[in-house]
């Protein structure tokens, strides 16, 4: 029997994180923290993850995040939009594959100015909304085999805010143009490509300030994110992302493995490739607009305590 749980995406199972990964993380890991920062979403996160059952398929959690809306020079003029949400996760093993299912469930914050047009008073509101979410995804164990895979499903209120006008109003970072309110579905397709480990580690280990006797893999990802709307067009958007995975080497203590495994589940059996760096690009489809949007940017992941 495999301790490995093919189970939370690195952005925090949101998906229309552009730097998102799917990621595998230990099952004896309890009350694990993972906190990330991305420069293209101005937004940090954190996820804490738990083991409530004891058991090798479940892992419960929460997930919470702020992000400077509009533009990096709102950072200290505007309130931070934030998100929160509860995690539970199921994962399954069938052979050298696992595969999982994680539902997220909770609210959004959105700060929000815009005014209509240049002769409109300014307009503003902080709007809380619900969120749902639902990943299905594959991950095999085999080396020989680089491919994982993930779907996510969701649905929830939002605005076309973001693809409105930026204005710059008394200092601060606007929008301008009709604000229009819907129901969206979001969905993305996330796929993801192991390039190798000596490849990973010839990188890294010319770089200063690596530790030598690390192990690490490079991975590219393709994702694929549309918004369905009730009402509208859709936003649709393709991004690449390229990711330093780290090998996080797990030793296994007797009160962390289950009696009847003790002797047969292996020190390998929990390790895990672990995200740290990623830079990712994206082309974005705006609602209701003809003209397209691309940006990029860099995440950081990092584990504390």
């Amino acid at each position: 029997m495999r301790f490995k749980l093919a189970a939370l995406i690195c952005s925090g199972l949101l998906a229309h994180s552009a730097s998102g990964q799917i990621k595998a993380a230990s099952l004896n890991r309890i009350g694990g923290f993972d906190y990330k920062l991305d420069s293209g979403a101005r937004s940090a996160n954190a996820t804490y993850a738990y083991n409530a059952l004891g058991s090798e398929a479940w892992l419960f959690g929460i997930h919470g995040q702020a992000s400077v809306p509009d533009s990096w020079e709102n950072a200290f003029k505007r309130s931070p939009n934030a998100e929160l949400a509860m995690i539970a996760n199921v994962t399954w093993n069938k052979g050298l594959t696992d595969y999982f299912v994680t539902g997220t469930f909770g609210g959004k914050g959105e700060d929000r100015e815009w005014r209509l047009d240049a002769m409109s008073p300014i307009q503003t509101s902080y709007d809380v909304n619900a969120q749902v979410r639902v990943t299905f995804g594959v991950v095999p164990l085999r080396l020989s085999n680089p491919f994982s895979a993930a779907l996510t499903v969701g649905v929830t209120r939002s605005s076309n805010l973001s693809d409105l006008k930026e204005v710059e109003v008394d200092g601060k970072k606007i929008r301008e143009g009709t604000l229009e309110e819907s129901t969206v579905f979001p969905t993305t397709l996330r796929l993801n490509f192991r390039l190798g480990e000596n490849l990973g580690n010839s990188i890294v280990r010319k770089l200063p300030g690596f530790d030598a006797k690390k192990r690490f893999n490079l991975v590219s990802g393709l994702y694929f994110t549309g918004e369905p709307r009730q009402h509208g067009k859709p936003t649709h958007a393709a991004g690449l992302t390229l990711s330093l995975h780290e090998l996080v080497e797990i030793e296994l203590k007797d009160e962390d493995v289950p009696a009847p495994l003790r002797g047969i589940v292996k020190d390998s059996d929990v390790s895990y490739w672990k995200p740290t760096y990623t830079v990712y690009g994206e082309m974005q489809q705006p609602f209701g607009s003809g003209k397209q949007q691309t940006k990029g940017g860099v995440a950081v992941t990092f584990t504390w305590p």
